[in-house]
């Protein structure tokens, strides 16, 4: 009997499919399987500037102006060897120009961050360790409704993943237009497509820095050049190598061997999952070998990946030297940590001295059951916690663990004036709580 209703079903099954495929009701995918190498040519040919473009000029504008991480990006651009580029940031600029084998760069500031030059490649160079893809096999499925196809790399020795080598490329639509590429050490996001010289040229660009916030660049202008003078391109004198900011992508074994100060740390307590473990963070170094810019990647427990940001930016190489010039350093930094899940009594401890030092700031949420938001500074921006009304969580002194609100430094409790949510305050910390 059971082996005459797997038949039937199967039976159903079957013509169902055949079904789907004759009435326009039933959805219908499309598309044709496509040698990985090909679907990489196809996508750049489409979609890249210049890869087989012709001569433009472009201005792509970052975030918002009072952000810190904004700016302008402009590219006069003839020939892979014969471009110039021209940044602007609060913290960063620099002008560059490339002619053949000479190079002439100013800059403005000792350290080139990591989201500013996302922005860069994704208008010169969009793929840029497209080598890391190529000539591994492997196929995409491509076609006017396959709206996402992905060619991916994840090398495993001992069944750890190979982070120098790991990467995702994202493709879409039968042309096909390039999406998304994200390794280790880029992430860049494609959207909105208009033609351009033959091309379909994505406007919008997004990036993440910190625990995934993002960057939005829009392309605000994109023209053909005609009659392009020469001394847009001309270097009278071209800059020492020494006089240019690099920078290379060390592997794990390499980083350590040039550790010169890594930070005690003393991690703090976790509410559940692992307490011991490993996380890895993005670091990158300026020239000197001080760490700069930290950002999430991989943690076995995630609770800790903002503190273990913070920590990476204490960390100090050695400079890395490449062929004689001390060159920027980025890197997956591995940390190790060693957390606990806290006892009752000492939970009880930490609220009360919570609650002391942070009994100025408090501010009350406008009705019950109002939803709260803390902006604190850096890694943690935008975190929303809850904000509700129930004596059981807070009676005079008496403590108890539901005063934790999914993070160790926010508290939440009941006073005469209605519902409250306190805050550790510190100089790293700001004091803003909004209700909707």
């Amino acid at each position: 009997m059971p082996q005459l209703r797997f038949v039937t079903c199967l039976l159903l099954l079957t013509a169902a499919s055949q079904i789907s495929g004759q009435l326009p009701g039933f959805p219908q995918v499309e598309g044709e399987r496509v040698d990985a190498d090909m679907a990489l040519n196809r996508a750049l040919t489409t979609s890249s500037l210049t890869e087989e473009g012709t001569p433009f000029h472009a201005v792509l504008v970052i975030g918002s102006a009072k952000s810190p991480d904004s700016g302008r990006v402009e590219v006069w651009w003839a020939a892979k060897q014969k471009h110039k580029t021209i940044l602007t940031s609060p913290t960063f600029s620099q002008t560059r120009i490339v002619n053949g084998a000479d190079v002439m760069e100013t800059d403005s500031g000792d350290y080139y961050p990591r989201w500013l030059e996302n922005f860069v490649d994704a208008i010169l160079d969009p793929v840029p360790m497209v080598g890391n893809f190529r000539g591994r096999g492997g196929a995409v499925m491509l076609g006017p409704q396959m709206m996402r196809s992905c060619l991916r790399r994840d090398d495993r020795r001992d069944g750890i993943t190979d982070v120098m080598t790991w990467g995702e490329i994202c493709f879409g639509g039968s042309k096909p237009h390039l999406l998304s590429v994200l390794t280790t050490n880029y992430s860049i996001e494609f959207e909105d497509w208009k033609s351009f010289g033959g091309k379909e040229v994505a406007r919008t660009y997004k990036t993440d820095v910190l625990g995934y916030e993002e960057v939005v660049g829009r392309l605000t202008k994109l023209e053909e050049l005609h009659g392009l003078s020469e001394e847009t391109f001309f270097i009278k004198t071209p800059t020492p190598a020494d006089k240019r900011i690099r920078t290379a992508f060390v592997s794990t074994r390499k980083e350590e061997s040039l550790i010169e100060n890594a930070p005690t740390i003393d991690w703090p307590t976790v509410h559940e999952g692992k307490t011991e473990g490993y996380m890895i963070v993005y670091a990158r170094t300026e020239g000197t070998g001080q760490v700069r810019e930290t950002a999430k990647h991989n943690s076995d427990q995630p609770g800790l990946e903002d503190f273990g940001m913070e920590q990476a930016l204490r960390y100090k190489f050695k400079p890395l030297v490449v062929d004689g010039v001390a060159v920027q350093m980025e890197m997956p930094l591995v940390l190790h940590f060693r957390s606990k899940i806290p006892e009752a009594g000492d939970l009880c401890i930490r609220m009360r001295s919570l609650r002391a030092r942070a009994r100025a700031r408090q501010e009350p949420c406008r009705a019950t059951g109002a939803r709260g938001r803390v902006r604190p500074r850096g890694s943690h921006l935008g975190r929303t916690y809850g904000c509700r009304r129930s004596r059981k969580h807070c009676q005079g002194d008496r403590c108890g663990s539901k005063w934790l609100e999914g993070h160790p430094r926010a508290v939440r409790a009941n006073t005469p004036s209605g519902c409250q949510l306190w805050r550790k305050v510190s100089t790293s910390w700001t004091s803003a709580l909004e209700a909707p």
